[in-house]
This record gives C-alpha cells, sequence and structure tokens, in this order.
C-alpha cells in the first residue's frame, strides 16, 4: 500500500477532498472559465497583442483596459490553475487503493495533454490544458516529498519560470504595436473567410506558444502547482490564518497591482511582460484566498450558483466550445470584428456566450451526468 501522508482521511485533508464532490469548488471553477473566456476573447483576433485600440483611445476602452490590468488579469486563470491543483490531489486521493496512483494519474493527464495539443493548434493558440497537463506530470513524483521541501521546490519553479518571462522579453524588446501600423493591418487582412489562412496562422501561433511555454510558462505552472499541494498538505488552506499571512498576501497583491501600472507609462515590451508575470502571481495569491474563504463562507444555494455549478462540472467542454464558437465567429464575421469591434464588444459578446453557458449546462446536466469532453476524457483514459 503506498503509505503517504498526503493520503490521511481526517483533518484539514478530509475537508478538501471529502466523500463527494464539492459544489462550492465547482461554482469557482464555473467563475473560473466564464473570466477566462471574458479576457481571451479579444485574443482570437489577435493572439500575440490581444485586443490593439484605433488612437485616440476611446473612453471605455481607457476605462475597461485598466480595470482589466489592475483586478481581472491573471486572477481567472490563477483560480483555474489552484483548483487543478485540487483536483489532480482528490484524484490521488481517490487513487488511494491502488499500489500507486501515478500511474492511473499519468494516463489522465497524457489524454488532457492530447485534448490540448489538438486545441492549440487546429483551434487556438491560446490554450492552458498543455501547460497544466504537463504541469501535472512533472508535479505527481515531488507530491508525497516532504512538505518543506515541497514548498521549496514551488517557490524555486516559480521564481525560475517568472525570471525566463522577463528575460526572454528583454531579449525580444519588441515595441507597441499599432493599430495603423501597415504589418497589423496586413495581419488582419488574413480575416477574409479563407479557414486555411487562419488556421495556417494558429498553427505557427501555436508553436511559438509551445516554445515560451517549455522556456518559462511551464515552469511557473509548475511551482503554483506544488505550492498549491504544499498549503493543502500543511492544513493552511483550511485553518484559520494568522493576521500575519492575511497582510502578507495583500502586500503581495497591492504590489503586484502597482508594478502591473508600469505599463501604462511605457507599454514596451518588457513592461507587459511583467504586468503578465505579476498579474499571474497576484492571481494565484487572490485564487488561494478564495479556496481558503470557502471553508469559512460557503456559496448560497440558488438559481445562479447552481448554474455556475454546471459550468463547472463541464469546465473542458464549455473550455473548448468557447474556442470553437469564436473560430466559427472569426471565420464569418472575422474582418468586421478585426475593424469594428472595441473591448466593450468583446465584453458584451462574452457576456451573451456566458448567459447561454449558464443556462445550457444545467439543462445539459439533467439528462447526462458528465459534459461531451468530460465523456470521452473519462472514456479514453478508462479504456472503456
Amino acid at each position: 500500500m503506498f503509505t503517504s501522508s498526503l493520503f490521511q482521511s481526517s483533518g484539514p485533508y478530509h475537508a478538501l477532498v471529502g466523500e463527494s464532490r464539492r459544489p462550492d469548488l465547482d461554482i469557482l471553477r464555473g467563475i473560473a472559465i466564464l473570466g477566462i473566456f471574458f479576457l481571451n476573447a479579444p485574443y482570437f483576433i489577435d493572439f500575440a497583442n490581444g485586443y490593439v485600440p484605433p488612437l485616440p483611445l476611446s473612453s471605455s476602452d481607457a476605462l475597461l483596459t485598466r480595470l482589466s490590468d489592475l483586478a481581472l488579469e491573471g486572477r481567472f486563470r490563477g483560480l483555474f490553475l489552484v483548483l487543478f491543483s485540487l483536483g489532480l490531489v482528490i484524484q490521488w486521493q481517490r487513487c488511494y487503493k491502488l499500489q500507486s496512483p501515478i500511474p492511473k494519474l499519468q494516463r489522465r493527464l497524457m489524454i488532457l495533454l492530447g485534448f490540448g495539443l489538438v486545441h492549440s493548434l487546429l483551434i487556438w493558440a491560446g490554450d492552458i490544458l498543455v501547460g497544466y497537463a504537463l504541469a501535472g506530470l512533472l508535479a505527481l513524483p515531488m507530491l508525497a516529498n516532504p512538505g518543506r521541501k515541497l514548498t521549496m521546490q514551488g517557490v524555486a519553479f516559480l521564481a525560475f519560470g517568472s525570471a525566463m518571462l522577463l528575460l526572454l522579453a528583454v531579449l525580444a524588446n519588441e515595441p507597441q504595436t499599432q493599430f495603423s501600423d501597415p504589418n497589423y493591418q496586413a495581419y488582419l487582412a488574413q480575416f477574409d473567410g479563407n479557414f486555411w489562412h487562419t488556421r495556417g496562422a494558429n498553427a505557427s501561433n501555436g508553436a511559438l506558444m509551445l516554445l515560451a511555454l517549455m522556456l518559462a510558462i511551464l515552469w511557473q505552472q509548475l511551482g503554483m502547482v506544488l505550492l498549491t499541494v504544499a498549503a493543502w498538505r500543511s492544513g493552511w488552506l483550511v485553518r484559520p490564518w494568522p493576521l500575519a499571512h492575511s497582510l502578507a498576501l495583500l502586500v503581495v497583491v497591492l504590489a503586484c497591482a502597482y508594478l502591473s501600472t508600469w505599463q501604462w507609462q511605457d507599454s514596451g515590451g518588457f513592461n507587459e511582460v511583467l504586468a503578465m508575470v505579476v498579474n499571474s502571481v497576484s492571481g494565484f495569491c487572490t485564487a488561494l484566498i478564495a479556496v481558503h474563504l470557502l471553508y469559512r463562507w460557503s456559496f448560497a444555494d440558488n438559481v445562479l450558483t447552481r448554474a455556475l455549478a454546471a459550468v463547472g462540472k463541464m469546465s473542458l467542454s464549455c473550455y473548448l466550445s468557447q474556442s470553437l464558437f469564436m473560430v466559427a465567429l472569426l471565420h464569418f464575421v472575422g474582418n468586421e470584428m478585426a475593424n469594428g469591434f472595441q473591448l466593450l464588444d468583446y465584453v458584451l459578446l462574452s457576456a451573451l456566450v456566458s448567459l447561454v453557458l449558464l443556462v445550457v449546462c444545467p439543462v445539459y446536466l439533467r439528462a447526462f451526468k458528465l459534459g461531451p469532453a468530460e465523456w470521452l476524457w473519462r472514456r479514453c483514459y478508462k479504456g472503456e
């Protein structure tokens, strides 16, 4: 029998895993997957730069950009990564009766990696599944390490990945893209209804993203996975925090918010990457706070929370369907969106998609136990 202290069935460990699925975690997962789409939507037009506004900047663009930079960027991805890490631990707990849970979880993560590679290269280059699957695979052999060692490994990987991202930004040193730039206008011209033009551009971006993932982003994500597991193993996530811990997290979040504003004064490539790094750290801290609060207060049971929980249960299906919807939309009206949409339009589009998912997912789960992507994932790794 595999006898790591990771598998204690009482105390804080039992509070996290329990005997059944936690609806509160599904609600958080639903919030994360809808929030990720809000932030990702403009990047379906230009994966490298996101939304490139025409100048002068409109008041709505200025307001939404500042709001996103200060309060939203990195938060939903951080929340989804922390929930992925907790899901990994929960799956490990459920495999406790096996001699070792690693082979089964390796198969599960390899299937997820396959989903991610197809999604990244054929659908959208901004895929998160590849990074999560690889981070999970790398984390598996370290999960049973002593808590202190696990924490040190997490900090080291997080620091290394963040430093590599900043180093790549220094080496690239790319200026900010302007809407009127001829090269950018030539890029927008690909949205002419030609499916193969857009898929070819996406495949190129996907390959570049995979390179950036291997050089930097993966190690940052691995660090966050290990730190989440260390926080869980110590019981820190579920017991009351000393005032010093709460203040330390608050200082980190505020410092990251301040550093992210540097790009407002100088929007060069380095400051944009710096903002991405500090927002990811801030998002990770915010996610830990959100999970911690679940053990002091629960979500109210109402129509909205039940709909969010349904989206959370079908998070993989929702994530992939969002990308497929955007690819189809760009195929038909991509040129009009590229040249006419402002940030407010993307917000309204995202709100509409979120509303549809909040209505469809609960109805779907009345007829089926799993979302279509979740069903296929389970069928593949179980070999049914």
